[in-house]
């Protein structure tokens, strides 16, 4: 089976916005079977426990140019013992949720909420599957996208959060889930502050952050916005934040590889004592083995990365001018990096709110050739419903969140072609007008 959100739409008449996936002039084919051909040629043969299970943490070779490669993009100090390597994103969070889920219900076996998972209204669609199937039970926040519309942004939300839950006598949740950078799906960031708050909150309040961050390193025209981990170096809660990446938003989905980063504390106690990791051993040793030939001599990641950059950046610079050339640039803030942008549809002629989950707009953009992720999609019902205990201030701002929602929708230009963005907004302001 396939997600019609990570498979590319085969109809060449159908521009698809909705795709998470890169297009293949965003694969580095030749690069990939270059480093696996020097894989097999050295290490395999000089390595006897290549393709056998590997060190849960991954192999010191992979960890110790990891390390040095974050530290270089993000000018910051990152050692190999802070570094786990990780069959993707989804896998490790998987593995991290389930730990954070079990030691919070055996530090707080009697209080209720001790399997809630702080996550953020929106995010990504696939989250609650994820969290669900860990044993987590979802509880929504205010998300990075909405930050800096409000005082009532993602910090003032896990704040008020724990402070009530504490109030009342529930656990703490397991942990907080947050897209920190080039928010999926609406595309923000979060400040340096924020960022340092969030980790003296899980501090002062006993829990944990779990951050998903495959596209930090995806920033156009500047340095790279480092994971959340590194920041908080030196700082409060410096224990309580896991940082995860992944190969597959820079180089490949299809290696299933990516990297944790946390204190080594924290990384021994979470990730590697994770039942599958104990079990299993390394997650992907071999495609670990071809990321680290990349990494090597003149690091073939770095131009890999580079490229990938520029051309997300000349799409989304593309996106820019024909949303302005169809008016409608004041209904959408073009990110700084990554995949995705978040687009208010705003009203009709009859003043009512677009809902872009409806018959009709999805029968609209079907007409037009243009494939968008209504916004409501990106929406964890089961994170919407709050009991009675819960702050009223929070409980009303997530419900007008929910409410933007439905009058937004999500683009990806991962998988369209500069030609494929002029035509697919082209398109879509037709969409829109329609209503107007």
């Amino acid at each position: 089976m396939h997600s019609e959100y990570t498979s590319f739409q085969l109809d060449e008449n159908v521009v698809p916005f909705a795709v998470g996936c890169p297009d293949p002039m965003l694969l580095p084919l030749d690069v990939i079977q270059q480093a696996t051909m020097r894989a097999f040629e050295g290490p395999v043969k000089q390595e006897p426990f290549t393709f056998q299970y590997g060190k849960m943490i991954g192999a010191d070779s992979f960890r110790e140019h990891m390390a040095k490669f974050l530290s270089d993009e993000y000018q910051m100090k990152i050692g190999p013992g802070q570094v786990a390597l990780c069959a993707g994103a989804s896998a490790a969070i998987g593995v991290v949720a389930q730990k954070l889920r079990r030691m919070n219900e055996e530090a707080f076996p009697l209080e209720k909420g001790n399997r809630d998972v702080l996550c953020e209204v929106p995010t990504y669609f696939h989250a609650e599957k994820m969290l669900v199937d860990a044993g987590c039970k979802p509880v929504g926040i205010p998300s990075t996208g909405y930050s800096d519309e409000s005082a009532m942004g993602l910090v003032w939300g896990v704040e008020t959060e724990l402070a009530g839950r504490q109030k009342v006598g529930k656990a703490p949740p397991a942990f907080i889930y947050v897209i920190p950078t080039f928010h999926n799906p609406t595309g923000a960031s979060l400040s340096t502050r924020d960022v340092l708050e969030l980790a003296c909150l899980a501090e002062k309040y006993g829990t944990y952050i779990v951050c998903d961050e495959p596209y930090n390193l995806l920033t156009f025209g500047a340095n790279p916005m480092p994971q959340m981990m590194p920041i908080v170096q030196g700082h409060a809660g410096e224990e309580r934040v896991i940082s995860i990446g992944s190969f597959s938003k820079i180089v490949a989905p299809g290696l299933r590889c990516g990297w944790v980063l946390a204190n080594e504390t924290t990384l021994e106690r979470v990730y590697c004592s994770g039942g599958s990791v104990i079990s299993g051993g390394c997650t992907n040793p071999f495609a670990g083995l071809v990321v680290t030939e990349m990494m090597k001599g003149p690091c073939e990641l770095k131009t890999v990365v580079a490229n990938a950059r520029e051309i997300l950046g000349k799409r989304f610079s593309v996106f820019e001018t024909e949303m302005k050339a169809a008016n409608l640039d004041n209904c959408v803030r073009v990110p700084s990096g990554g995949y995705f942008a978040w687009i208010r549809l705003g009203n009709d002629r009859d003043g009512n709110p677009i809902d872009s989950n409806s018959q009709e707009f999805k029968s609209k953009c079907s007409e037009h050739g243009v494939q968008i992720t209504p916004g409501i999609k990106c929406v964890i019902e089961s994170a919407t419903t709050f009991d009675s205990s819960r702050d009223h201030s929070l409980s009303k701002c997530i419900e007008k969140i929910v409410d933007s929602s439905r009058n937004s929708i999500r683009i990806c230009v991962a998988a369209t072609p500069e030609q494929q963005v002029r035509m697919g907004v082209q398109r879509l302001a037709k969409v829109i007008r329609h209503f107007k």
